[in-house]
């Protein structure tokens, strides 16, 4: 007849193997959904708001769960090397299983230490081979400790069928092991997608405001104008709002690119002069700086929100003057008017301008804030 600290050993060592694969396949496998969730929060709503809870927990379980899996295989390992379970074996009449795995982990080192030597090297091909090492020792791994934790289980079951001695179903406790740091994982994610949702439709209309009164103003003097949707597509970098003087089949163009970010306040602007290389260089420059004063007057009527550098007429620095005037048309000229400010004629040489050369200036604002 057994006592009651001989059943619960004998439970204790068909359960702890069974909890040890739990423990160890949850947190081997837990970094999918964590993954996933950051995904979610990166792709679908931008990072605009993020959590230090759940990589904090992600990595929490994994500790934990990883030192569990620990003392869940080796209690049932070495108390059955001790002579209270030899005793209940011997009373039992049986023979257990007792695989030798000396070779498997000796091999699993050797694959580990091999991926670590590789991965440090210098060249990209051993660097490659150095990771399929380390894949093979984690497949390795998660091999050995099922085959060794199903044996020590079998083995338990053995001993208690045979001593007739009840053994509790291991499948609620196992569910709990998994899905508690599942559904605690994803959880903490699901209120900062709540706050992530808010936060982009209040931005998202916002912009869609602030693109629509430019749209709105740049049209009344443009021949076209281009715009992104931000109801269409959500972006954390902003939109762009375009509006050119000229009808397409004109010879020469200018436009105004302006971008919009999601508070709905203008943060950069630029401006495209195309340059006729057949016309004189005074009649050129008149004509960039009516075309700036004009595309900017459109701007500022907008009543769109900016810093007052970016609304200010761009005018052209005395040494771009000079600079255009002394060289000829098919030399580059590139200007920094300040941290926050950059002129350019860009164009082609002499010898390989052609019939798809373009020459134009482009002059480029930006918020001193972004």
């Amino acid at each position: 007849m057994l006592n009651e600290n001989q059943k619960k050993m004998i439970r204790r060592y068909y359960l702890f193997p069974i909890w040890a694969k739990t423990c160890f396949f949850t947190a081997l496998l837990l970094g999918i959904p964590w993954i996933l969730c950051e995904m979610i929060n990166d792709l679908v709503f931008m990072g605009v708001s993020k959590t230090d809870t759940g990589p904090f927990l992600y990595l929490a379980f994994t500790s934990l769960y990883t030192i569990l899996a620990v003392i869940f295989f080796l209690i049932p390992r070495m108390g059955m090397t001790k002579k209270p379970w030899l005793d209940l074996v011997e009373k039992a009449n049986v023979s257990l299983e007792n695989g030798d795995y000396t070779g498997s982990i000796a091999m699993l080192l050797g694959t580990r230490a091999a991926g670590s030597l590789l991965g440090h090297a210098k060249n990209e091909a051993l660097n490659k081979a150095g990771a399929a090492f380390d894949a093979a020792a984690v497949v390795g791994s998660a091999v050995t400790v099922h085959q060794m934790t199903k044996e020590t289980s079998r083995n338990a079951k053995v001993v208690a069928t045979v001593l007739d001695v009840s053994l509790p179903k291991a499948r609620n406790s196992v569910l709990a092991y998994v899905l508690i740091p599942l559904l605690l994982v994803i959880g903490v994610y699901i209120p900062n997608y709540a706050s992530a949702k808010q936060i982009v439709d209040a931005q998202t209309a916002q912009a869609s405001q602030a693109v629509e009164q430019m749209v709105t103003t740049l049209e009344s003097g443009c021949a076209y104008v281009y715009s992104d949707d931000p109801q269409e597509s959500y972006r954390s970098y902003g939109y762009s709002v375009s509006g050119h003087l000229y009808e397409r089949d004109t010879n020469f163009d200018s436009y105004i690119s302006i971008k919009i970010d999601n508070d709905g306040k203008i943060y950069e602007v630029n401006y495209s002069i195309d340059v006729d290389i057949e016309a004189d260089k005074e009649v050129n420059l008149e004509h960039i700086s009516s075309d700036l004063a004009t595309l900017n007057q459109l701007m500022t009527q907008s009543g769109v929100s900016a810093s007052s550098h970016l609304l200010k007429t761009p005018l052209l620095p005395d040494d771009f003057i000079a600079a255009f005037t002394e060289q000829s048309y098919y030399e580059d000229i590139s200007v920094t008017i300040d941290d926050t400010t950059s002129l350019r004629y860009n164009t082609d040489s002499k010898e390989d301008y052609n019939q798809y050369s373009s020459s134009y200036i482009f002059y480029t604002i930006k918020d001193r804030n972004n």
